[in-house]
């Protein structure tokens, strides 16, 4: 028989799933009960912890309890360093899987084709992320330009277009037009900076 608990989670840890707390000997009146009192914090469904999560740990805690998400458009945005968070976040998992993600996840059915690790946690391509945004085409090219710089930087920028359905990829091209990636150096890119401005 199960002893009791104190209705405080077990010492040192930081996340617990239901489960856990369960096997602990806490019960389910007891984690209602710490939530209540602000011992305990719920993170997302069925993950909790001894502290106010952050906005990053909110989203770990996401993956970490439906691992087949990836994140998308805004929520993408924020982990590529381009905007606020702003909640719920957003999300896609497979068709076969429920869309319910609770108050702070949307949830959208479909595929993801390609995507990133990005602090810790899968995001939607940065071209795919680009395409779903309505920031200006100036800070998208931008970002587009960082994102895909480097040795392998036009091969994963064609494996990305690619991936995209072809309903988007028009809009895809308008953001890449003209664009310099790869292994363009720091010069270079400044130059063709300077010559698109000059003709705009």
């Amino acid at each position: 028989m199960k002893q009791e608990h104190d209705g405080n989670p077990p010492p040192e840890k930081k996340l617990w799933r239901t489960r856990a707390l369960l096997a602990s000997g806490m019960t389910r009146a007891g984690i209602d009960k710490a939530v209540a009192e602000g011992t305990m914090f719920k993170v997302c469904h069925g993950v909790y912890s001894d502290r106010e999560p952050t906005d990053g740990e909110r989203l770990g805690a996401f993956v970490a309890a439906r691992p087949e998400l990836a994140y998308t458009g805004e929520t993408a945005a924020f982990l590529y360093g381009l905007t606020d968070l702003s909640w719920p976040a957003t999300a896609r998992v497979p068709r076969k899987n429920s869309h319910d993600g609770g108050r702070r996840l949307s949830l959208t059915t479909g595929s993801v084709r390609r995507s990133r690790m990005i602090r810790g946690v899968p995001a939607t391509s940065p071209l795919e992320t680009a395409v779903d945004l309505s920031l200006p085409d100036a800070t998208l090219r931008s970002f587009l330009q960082e994102q895909y710089r480097g040795a392998r930087g036009n091969d994963a920028l064609a494996e990305d277009l690619a991936a995209l359905p072809p309903q988007r990829r028009a809009r895809a091209a308008e953001l890449l037009d003209g664009l310099i990636t790869g292994t363009a150096s720091n010069l270079e890119l400044r130059a063709g900076n300077s010559r698109r401005r000059a003709v705009t």
